[in-house]
């Protein structure tokens, strides 16, 4: 089985052509910079199986990556903070302060919708399966 092997203009790694649809980048780096179908790595030998890319990454695409994981980061903690409101907005209720409460809730309520909608659109936008 002969497959054609190219080597990526961004890490220098080698793959095989036909897994990346950019002609000189390779699956892994045309995820991290361009948002391309992801290559889910099976290594054997120090190599993926299925692409051949040899584990390296360029300075630019870690960059990206450690950014993207921050703002998944931030967007989980996002979520705790809507549930948060909502639950001091509920205790506010209990103990009688009926307006406060009502303004924590619906507060809660839309940053958390918001805060989830976010979420999934990262994750989404990230190939993430976490």
């Amino acid at each position: 089985m002969n497959k054609e092997i190219n080597t990526c203009n961004t890490c220098g790694s080698e793959f095989y052509t036909k897994t990346s649809k950019m002609k000189n980048i390779c699956p892994e780096c045309a995820h991290q910079i361009y948002n391309r179908h992801r290559c889910f790595h099976k290594f054997e030998d120090g190599r993926c199986i299925k692409c051949y890319w040899n584990g390296k990454t360029s300075a630019y695409a870690l960059k990206l990556k450690k950014q993207n994981r921050k703002k998944i980061k931030n967007a989980k903690l996002n979520v705790v903070l809507g549930i948060i409101v909502i639950a001091i907005g509920i205790i506010f209720m209990l103990i009688g302060k009926l307006y406060w409460g009502i303004f924590g809730v619906t507060v809660g309520s839309l940053f958390l919708i918001e805060a989830k909608r976010y979420n999934k659109q990262l994750y989404k936008r990230n190939n993430y399966i976490e």
